[in-house]
């Protein structure tokens, strides 16, 4: 009699364990190396999903180099946007510097002579896929 009820926590307790492991939250690093940049600028991450476009965070470009980490659940597409000094508007009217990546678990290395138009995006599966596309 008490073996139903027994059988039944354990199948419960189980299946919420194995979703929170699948859910746990994943690291990612986000470094990139833009060449020189006349003036201070600034990269914002926007992610899509469930953020809707949201920027998410930021990091101030130093001598071109930058670095944001974060976590996630699962892998999404992302847009980081690049704003110089003095031209915060274009980054509300979609005329900023950007690129289109996969946000997704380990390092993604951005790399460019100029511009993030111009990066090449380097790290995991996504990002190799997306770039041969």
């Amino acid at each position: 009699m008490y073996r139903i009820p027994l059988l039944l926590a354990l199948l419960l307790g189980g299946g919420a364990l194995a979703r929170a492991q699948a859910q746990a939250p994943a690291t990612f690093v986000l470094k990139g190396q833009l060449g020189p940049l006349s003036g201070p600028a600034k990269v914002f991450l926007r992610r899509e999903g469930p953020y809707q476009g949201a920027i998410t965070d930021s990091a101030i470009v130093k001598n071109g180099a930058f670095q944001l980490r974060g976590t996630l659940l699962l892998p999404s597409r992302g847009r980081l946007v690049l704003v110089q000094q003095g031209k915060r508007r274009r980054l509300l009217t979609g005329q900023a510097d950007n690129c289109l990546f996969y946000l997704e678990k380990g390092q993604i290395s951005f790399t460019s002579p100029d511009s993030l138009g111009n990066a090449t995006i380097a790290g995991g599966p996504l990002n190799t896929d997306f770039q041969q596309l």
